[in-house]
């Protein structure tokens, strides 16, 4: 999944940008991985990577 956000603040917003995208990044990194992450001028871009349930982990890192 790739979130791309401007952050750059205007005066009618409902959320500030950088508040809109840490709360967006927060919430995905729940539940899946970050793998990618990058600003260029008012725009920041992420990258997230789909990840097994813990279970699944578990039972794959036991020798």
């Amino acid at each position: 999944m790739v979130v791309l956000h401007h952050l750059r603040r205007f005066d009618d917003a409902a959320q500030l940008p950088e508040l809109a995208q840490s709360t967006v990044r927060r919430a995905l990194a729940r539940s899946m991985r970050l793998v990618f992450a990058e600003r260029h001028g008012r725009f920041e871009a992420l990258a997230f990577e789909a990840t097994r349930g813990r279970r699944d982990r578990l039972r794959h890192e036991r020798p």
